[in-house]
């Protein structure tokens, strides 16, 4: 019997459209807290909001990619 790999890796759980819902709020929490990461920098390091406690400092895309990713799992738990 041969087995079907799939392409989304770690994201089989979901179906087609809580797949592409996945994405597309990943996307948009992506641009939301790319804004506040920029916005932050303003603000020393340890009044930042998002920035990481630990560890080298982070680019704003860094800091932002992280938090979406954080984040927007817990829309999906069932």
């Amino acid at each position: 019997m041969s087995k079907v790999m799939d392409v989304r890796g770690a994201m089989s759980g979901l179906e087609r459209s809580e797949f592409r819902e996945f994405r597309v709020l990943l996307a948009f929490a992506l641009v939301l807290f790319f804004c506040i990461s920029a916005l932050s920098r303003v603000l020393p390091r340890a009044w930042r909001p998002l920035a990481s406690k630990q560890g080298p400092a982070e680019s704003v895309f860094e800091e932002a990619k992280r938090t979406a990713y954080t984040v927007i799992p817990y829309a999906f738990m069932r």
